[in-house]
């Protein structure tokens, strides 16, 4: 497995993840669903966005990501093998003396229907 460890902070991302309501405002963003992991078993789902927005949009709320350090993955392939790597990413990050701390992302670049093209970002944050 290829990862690294180092400094990451992630534009703002809306959850809600309303496509509708996102265009119905003209909202710009990057094209990839950031899934991300909080503590207490929470969720945030969102896009990340083109450019910094200035108003808020009902029914959306917006999330700013910011680790000092962090492992990076990333996998190619179909979503349904990603339970398998979660482990294996949390063996690696044990083996090499690191605790993993929240958040933790998953951020998903296109679909594409040949599986063997998914592409997947996970990154896991590492205590200071």
């Amino acid at each position: 497995m290829q990862s690294t460890a180092k400094q990451c902070r992630s534009s703002a991302t809306l959850d809600g993840c309303d496509v509708g309501v996102i265009h119905a405002h003209g909202i710009k963003t990057k094209a990839s669903t950031h899934w991300v992991y909080l503590p207490n078993s929470e969720m945030f789902v969102g896009v990340e966005l083109a450019a910094a927005q200035s108003n808020q949009v009902a029914g959306l709320a917006p999330l700013e990501v910011s680790l000092a350090r962090y492992l990076r993955h990333v996998h190619q392939g179909a979503y349904s093998e990603l339970p398998q790597i979660w482990p294996q990413l949390m063996a690696e990050i044990k083996q090499q003396s690191e605790t993993p701390v929240f958040p933790n992302l998953e951020i998903y670049g296109h679909w594409h229907s040949d599986e063997t093209k998914c592409e997947t970002t996970i990154i896991i944050g590492l205590k200071q």
